[in-house]
């Protein structure tokens, strides 16, 4: 857009600087920053992408299965094996070994050739996650929750099985009443414990392999006398509920084992 110049006597633009003129120019400055900041993230890390390669000898092998509610499989997630290290000279290094996805049944396999520096590497770890993008939106799952570290891998001869497991969303209300703080640094808050993402190695005290993820540290805090939150939950599955409170400067913790199936409540009341 042309803008026409206008001069006082005393040689002064005095017309009022287009709106449009004044958004572009933010615009490009805002871009530039990005460039910028996207230059800096380029220059603290070095990526190998090997994921094309076929190994057709000494190969590892990792494999397993993704599933959720009732054992039911969760196909086209996609799954990714990396290495990763740090170079004297601060930047970090990552070498995408394989990625693939899960088949029909939840199940999927992938075999690579790992390098000799990689083996048994005391600076460098393992680690294979899931692209988020890839799985399902009703899956109740946190997204720092889809990776797991695996311990140094002494030789290639081995195969590694790592299932994971996302339960189905479902959301209660749990109400918070009669908060009445004694003290300043009184609090009353619930937390929630459910089952996501890759299994342990060992049972836990519940009988399962299912890693537990909490809602949150203060996330759900009671703001007055009667305080409601929507939490999701896993559907189906073994959950726990925590009511914390600080109570005249006393804190006390609670937890309440719940499966939220259909005959679960939909509501859930706690009293400070």
């Amino acid at each position: 857009m042309r803008r026409i110049q206008q001069l006082n006597k005393h040689g002064i633009d005095t017309q009022p600087i287009d709106a449009r003129c004044i958004f572009e120019r933010k615009m490009a400055m805002r871009v530039k920053f990005l460039i910028v900041i996207s230059l800096l993230f380029i220059a603290c890390e070095k990526v190998d992408n090997d994921t094309a390669l076929v190994c057709t000898d000494n190969c590892t092998r990792i494999e397993g299965r993704i599933y959720t509610t009732a054992n039911q499989p969760l196909k086209n997630v996609q799954i990714v094996f990396q290495y990763i290290d740090y170079l004297e000279d601060g930047r970090t290094y990552y070498r995408k070994i394989d990625k693939v996805k899960t088949d029909s049944e939840g199940f999927y396999t992938m075999d690579f050739f790992l390098n000799d520096e990689e083996l048994g590497s005391t600076n460098g770890r393992f680690e294979l996650y899931i692209k988020d993008a890839t799985l399902r939106s009703d899956l109740l799952y946190e997204e720092f929750n889809l990776n797991y570290g695996i311990e140094d891998i002494e030789s290639r001869d081995v195969v590694v099985t790592r299932n994971a497991f996302f339960a189905t969303k479902k959301n209660v209300k749990i109400q918070l009443q009669n908060f009445a703080p004694l003290t300043p640094g009184d609090q009353f808050q619930v937390q929630v414990e459910f089952p996501t993402g890759f299994d342990n190695d060992d049972f836990n005290s519940n009988g399962t392999l299912h890693q537990y993820q909490n809602s949150g540290i203060n996330r759900f805090v009671a703001s007055g006398p009667s305080t409601e939150f929507t939490i999701p939950v896993a559907n189906g599955e073994l959950n726990f509920i925590k009511i914390i409170k600080t109570k005249n400067g006393v804190y006390t913790t609670e937890t309440f084992p719940i499966v939220f199936n259909s005959a679960a409540p939909s509501t859930l009341t706690y009293q400070f």
